[in-house]
This record gives C-alpha cells, structure tokens and sequence, in this order.
C-alpha cells in the first residue's frame, strides 16, 4: 500500500468526500451531515484542511451556490482527477478487503 492510501484515516475521510459529492455538489455542513450519519464523526477543522489539499491537488473545484434560504455557500464539485481518485481508491478498498478475507481463518 501506498503513504496516504486508505490505510489511514485521512485516506478513508479523503474516500468518503470523494464519494459524498460524487454525484452532486456539497457545502462542508451537507459532508459533515452525511458523516455524521454513517457514524464518522470529524470536526470541521479537520474537515477543512483536508478539502484544501484535496482542491490543491486538483481532485476538487471549489464554487458559490445559492443556498434555499437565499444566501450563498461554497459547495465543492469533483473534477475528473477527483472522479480517477475516488475509482482508485475504490479499488484499494476493494483490495484490502479480498485481504481480509483471504486472512480469515475458520
């Protein structure tokens, strides 16, 4: 495995972002609700550190919406270097679990 790959927290948190705003923009309170949800608690200022290497390093475009209540956030986009590094990731995942089963003794 590799320095940053899903064998650290960050790279699971890195991992889960990637696939929370997948499919459609979110604002850091939309990601910190859907981590909360799946019972992954991080604060904001972990969150945030981690969003900012992440647009650093291409995997995410950072932009204004407008909210319902008629004010504006930043929500967060994938780009397509976003869209490679999640189906990595996934895959690493899907490699260290054939690991874990490949370990398993009945």
């Amino acid at each position: 495995m590799r320095k940053n790959s899903l064998t650290s927290t960050k790279g699971l948190l890195e991992l889960l972002i990637l696939n929370i705003i997948g499919s459609h923009s979110a604002s850091v309170q939309e990601m910190l609700n859907a981590l909360d949800k799946v019972d992954f608690k991080v604060s904001s200022g972990t969150l945030y550190p981690l969003l900012l290497h992440m647009r650093k390093t291409g995997y995410l475009h950072k932009g204004l919406e407008q909210m319902d209540e008629g004010g504006l956030t930043y929500c967060f986009t994938l780009t397509e270097n976003g869209r490679h590094r999640s189906k990595f990731l996934k895959k690493e995942l899907h490699q260290i679990n054939s690991m874990i089963q490949r370990t398993k003794v009945d």
